[in-house]
């Protein structure tokens, strides 16, 4: 297990909020084991590899229904529902978990429709989390291909947030998000 995926966990744990947009896949916390094992087996690890990352993702999907859940915010592209991973019947489950999830109190599923045009999130995925008090740190960590880039630099945390909130306003609102995922999922 690599020290970014240990410490982007510890940091989901410590967080309030969690903002995350996610252009090309379904975001780990959300993801089925179906679905983020046919992810895996596309990279070049072993398959003792593959079962730790598989066990450590499911590990992680415990913040969402700890106690005391951060906020969880998601904003996903609509190419993502349409990007086949897996076989038809891992997408429904996939597709159909999101569905459930994004029904959570907690849990805010945006689809970020492709008629949306070129924006700042092309650029890839990142995931804005705001630490529990007594601190008020909020940190950006960009996922690239085989590791993740930690920014807590003010200003560009900011930045990133400014982006982050530019892409939500042009995604659907939770209701709509809600009605396609289902439309998608049936």
């Amino acid at each position: 297990m690599s020290a970014a995926a240990l410490d982007i966990a510890s940091l989901e744990v410590e967080s309030a909020i969690i903002h995350n947009f996610q252009p090309c896949v379904f975001p780990g916390l959300l993801q089925t084991r179906n679905y983020a094992s046919a992810l895996f087996s596309t990279r070049l690890s072993d398959d003792a590899s593959i079962s730790a990352l598989l066990d450590f993702r499911r590990d992680r999907h415990r913040i969402l229904t700890d106690p005391n859940p951060p906020q969880y915010v998601s904003i996903i592209n609509e190419s993502v529902f349409r990007h086949q991973v897996g076989d038809e019947a891992v997408m429904r489950e996939q597709i159909r978990r999101v569905g459930e999830v994004a029904r959570w109190d907690h849990v805010h599923v945006r689809v970020l429709p492709v008629s949306a045009g070129a924006h700042l999130g092309l650029a890839g995925s990142f995931v804005l989390m705001s630490l529990r008090p007594p601190g008020s740190l909020t940190v950006s960590v960009l996922e690239l291909f085989a590791k993740s880039v930690f920014v807590d630099d003010e200003d560009q945390v900011a930045e990133h947030a400014a982006v982050f909130n530019r892409i939500l306003d042009a995604s659907l609102d939770e209701t709509a998000s809600l009605r396609f995922i289902d439309a998608i999922a049936s």
